[in-house]
């Protein structure tokens, strides 16, 4: 063989080494585009890239240049040297090494710089895309944005500007030192004229650097914690800040004196210049601060700190969104009648009596029906039944692969890849067993027509999912039936098509597996989903945004969707005091929803503030605003609960806003605690329907009792508006101080004090029964407070809490019984109760399933005999597995599901005699 066709061929090998390699290690990153691109966010993966290149690149050629001039600059006396001994010995080359030299120092530091400044790229591109706030600072009256976008970015760029320039400055004199520029002189340091031009001109250049680093300085004070309160105090604005404007003008001088010597010399006052600036910093940024604190302020601490006291809690209140707090005075004196019952019926029909936590294990029991289905998690929301708003609880049944028997790659990735369905229950309906009543439940879905479930399939959830491949050869499992299963093929637009065998290799690279390509069941048309929980999916779209840990499930025309809150927060906020995570500014400014078969994302604006601004700047095309949610979605917008925690934290200090009162802490607040099982936790924020006080309507709000710090009586609670244009306002009831309203531990105290209730409590757990005391709900009724608290039992060997008792309360009297309009009835001396009517429940259209025993309606339009036999089967195989595992009460919910079944079968076989 020649010796060239060798070469070619270890050349063409050579190639194909590198492309497959190269290709092996972009195998995420080209798979990573794919999917931003397939989502519609091609932006969000592009943009960060091209704000690192641009960082970097601009940054590096900066710092590439200035080395150059300057060393190139500097080597012309070492380059004369240099030249005089190539003269004399040929061979040296030290022209060539010191060109080199040159060019690799001027790259390495160009690179290095790059570097740096491209991995903090975010902080340039707020910089520059950062607007206004139009609110002023108290200090130094520059906007609230400067300190959020400019001042970070100054701050970044600065110090590295000045060590650069002070190292440029040590490297350059040490070679004029070496080239013999430099002479001593009786005592002194004798320049060459270029020499001492170019040194004036870099340590002018540093002494210039350094006043603007005062000048900053001065700007960063308004973060100070040199004081009682976080912000500048005394002693910052009357000793500090003059102390670095002087420092300011000082080293601006100084950068002008040392110009000046380079021309004339004046050595003299160059040095009492730089005597002065380094004694004054000593002096007036360290020792006299710390003086003045102590023996001026301290002493007369009330009268110096005021008015900073003042600011303090203004720009508090302005950063936590807390400005436009509403307050209104709330005396709640008044007696809970039956005519008040009767004009409150809607808040009264919508009072939560289900606890999430011992409802999440009622859904396990009841509804997950097969080992591999799960429950993470229930929310609250509303909906509009019939005519009526009502408050309900829902859960998405979610596939939980880990609990397969059979976790095969095709089981895992091909067959078993989508949660179904949703269960739905109105948050204060319970059936003769304790049980709560189902609005929408079992499979497929069946349940109240205006809670169709069309589309129950969920590929995307809150449960922990590994990748899966849909619209494959081999179908899906959908949803048990009976001893067989129903299968499905993925009609959506989700995932990421598979296309030819180059995208077949990247995905095989990245998910670490060959099955991919050798898979008969995988064609061009299949989709890789990827990133199928919905926080895994959010943060990697955004990471830019902080979401909220509670993402919630919604029911839309028929499809399931999720809506997570993201928030804007910054720690940059001038005067305001930091929380720990969080910062010192935050702004629920984004509602993101997740269609849970698809996986699209949409990012719906609904609070326009500067940081989100700024985002959107950034990247184009990405945030829509609210207006382009749908309509129906836009119903079921929530206040964040963790948000609004925040906010609730922060209020116990920070609804004092006189100045006087702030600094003695004379009305501090805390989060109240009560009761769930036997021990004390802090009360969470709920949500309810109610009509606050003073308005027309009930509406759907979250809200919040506060009790003196140290105290258990009410004095305040705070409620959170979410319906329609009211979205977002924040309302604070404030009672009398004159008034002793009980709050959550002490009506808790007064139930453990009824002999009645204590006693039954007693028995319930000598009998070996669980007792679990659930969330306490406290309701403004006109100008009272209802307490409404429910109680589980469990069984020592039950897995089911049933709702056994409800006690209800107000400031004068408490009563326990069976249901929540028996004890209010009672308490009211009147029967007050609310007979619901029954509601239809519609029966799926696809294979016909169980239906909810409590609300079965004979259904003269069902499958024909066939599909009742095969639901009886289905039923008497669920009462042997309950039976088979000792859950007696699931065994007897079986058992009348079935006894309903048979019920329809003999009026169907009555029918045809």
């Amino acid at each position: 063989m020649p010796r060239w066709l060798d070469y070619v061929r270890w050349t063409v090998l050579g190639v194909l080494a590198a492309f497959i390699v190269v290709l092996l290690a972009s195998a995420r990153l080209i798979t990573d585009w794919l999917w931003f691109s397939q989502l519609g966010y091609g932006t969000l993966w592009v943009r960060p890239i091209l704000w690192r290149l641009g960082v970097g690149g601009v940054s590096g050629l900066f710092v590439a240049l200035f080395l150059a001039v300057n060393l190139w600059l500097t080597g012309g006396r070492l380059r004369q040297a240099l030249l005089h001994l190539q003269e004399r010995v040929p061979q040296w080359g030290g022209m060539l090494w010191l060109n080199r030299a040159i060019v690799f120092i001027s790259i390495a530091g160009g690179l290095i710089s790059g570097s740096y400044f491209a991995s903090h790229w975010p902080t340039v591109a707020q910089g520059v895309a950062g607007g206004a706030f139009g609110v002023a600072d108290p200090l130094h009256g520059a906007d609230i944005g400067f300190y959020l976008f400019k001042l970070p970015l100054y701050e970044l760029v600065l110090p590295f500007a000045l060590v650069l320039t002070l190292l440029t400055t040590l490297v350059t004199a040490a070679i004029y030192a070496l080239s013999g520029s430099v002479s001593l002189q009786r005592w002194a340091i004798d320049l060459e004229t270029r020499a001492k031009r170019h040194l004036a001109a870099l340590i002018a250049l540093a002494a210039l650097l350094f006043a603007a680093g005062c000048r900053l300085a001065a700007y960063r004070l308004v973060y100070s914690t040199r004081g009682i309160l976080y912000g500048a105090g005394y002693t910052d604005v009357h000793v500090t800040l003059p102390a670095l404007w002087a420092m300011t003008g000082l080293s601006a001088l100084i950068a002008a004196l040392v110009v000046i010597h380079a021309f004339r010399p004046i050595r003299r006052w160059i040095t009492s210049a730089v005597t002065v600036l380094v004694a004054g910093g000593i002096l007036g940024t360290g020792i006299v601060p710390g003086l003045v604190q102590e023996f001026v302020v301290g002493p007369n601490e009330l009268e110096k700190e005021l008015p900073y006291i003042a600011d303090h809690i203004a720009m508090t209140r302005l950063a936590y969104g807390l400005a436009h707090l509403q307050q209104r005075d709330y005396d709640p004196e008044g007696t809970l009648t039956p005519e008040l019952v009767r004009a409150h019926a809607q808040t009264l029909a919508n009072i939560r009596l289900w606890d999430y936590r011992p409802l999440l294990a009622t859904y396990s029991q009841l509804q997950e029906l097969r080992p591999y289905y799960d429950f993470i998690e229930v929310d609250v929301d509303r909906y509009t039944v019939g005519d009526e708003y009502r408050q309900v609880m829902i859960a998405a049944r979610e596939l939980t692969s880990a609990s397969l028997q059979n976790r095969s790659w095709v089981n895992l990735h091909l067959q078993y890849t989508h949660g179904y369905g949703v269960v739905i229950s109105p948050v204060n309906e319970v059936d003769a067993r304790g049980l709560p009543r189902f609005w929408v439940s079992d499979i497929p879905p069946q349940g109240l027509e205006d809670l169709r479930v069309l589309r129950p399939q969920i590929y995307y959830g809150e449960q922990e999912a590994d990748y899966v491949i849909v619209r494959t050869r081999r179908p899906e499992f959908d949803y048990p039936l009976g001893d067989d299963n129903a299968t499905t093929f993925y009609q959506g637009s989700g995932g990421v098509p598979v296309g030819g065998w180059l995208r077949r290799v990247l995905f095989a690279v990245r998910l670490g597996t060959t099955r991919l390509l050798f898979s008969n069941d995988i064609t061009p048309e299949s989709r890789i989903m990827l990133y199928r929980p919905i926080m895994t999916r959010l943060t990697k779209l955004a990471p830019f945004l902080r979401f909220d840990r509670d993402p919630y499930l919604v029911l839309s025309e028929g499809r399931l969707f999720w809506i997570a809150d993201a928030y804007t927060s910054s720690s940059r906020f001038p005067y305001a005091a930091p929380t720990p995570g969080w910062g010192n500014y935050v702004r629920n400014s984004v509602k993101a929803v997740i269609d849970a078969y698809n996986g699209s994302v949409d990012f719906y604006v609904v609070d326009e503030e500067p940081v989100i601004a700024a985002l959107s700047r950034i990247y184009p095309g990405v945030f829509k605003p609210i207006s382009a949610m749908p309509e129906d979605l836009r119903r079921h917008l929530r206040y964040p609960e963790e948000l609004f925690r925040l906010q609730a934290q922060v209020l116990t200090r920070y609804h004092m806003t006189n100045p006087q009162v702030f600094y003695n802490q004379e009305d501090v607040w805390e989060l109240p605690k009560e009761v769930y099982e036997r021990s004390e936790v802090e009360m969470e924020p709920y949500y309810v329907i109610t009509r606050l006080p003073g308005e027309e309507r009930e509406e759907f709000i979250l809200m919040l009792p506060f009790t003196p710090l140290g105290k258990g009586n009410m004095v305040a609670w705070l409620a959170a508006r979410n319906d329609g244009d009211s979205y977002g306002e924040l309302v604070l009831y404030r009672f009398g101080k004159q008034d002793v309203t009980f709050g959550p531990l002490q009506f808790e105290a007064r139930v453990n004090q009824d002999t009645e209730i204590s006693r039954e409590l007693t028995l319930w757990s000598q009998q070996g029964s669980r007792v679990i005391r659930g969330n306490l709900i406290i309701v403004p009724i006109a100008d009272t407070l209802l307490y409404v608290e429910p109680l589980f039992l469990q069984a020592e060997q039950g897995e089911i809490p049933e709702l056994k008792r409800v006690i209800v309360g107000t400031g004068h009297d408490l009563v326990m019984r069976p249901t929540f309009w028996e004890a209010l009835s009672a308490l009211v001396g009147e029967d007050v109760q609310e007979r619901p009517a029954p509601r239809e429940v519609v029966q799926p259209e696809a294979a016909p399933r169980p239906v909810d025993q409590d609300n079965l309606e004979p259904d003269k339009d069902l499958a024909n005999l066939s599909s009742l036999v095969e639901r009886a089967v289905f039923f008497f195989d669920e009462a042997q597995r309950a039976a088979g595992r000792g859950d007696w009460s699931a065994y007897g919910q079986a058992l009348d599901r079935l006894g309903d079944v048979l019920l329809q079968l003999r009026d169907l076989h009555q029918e045809s005699m």
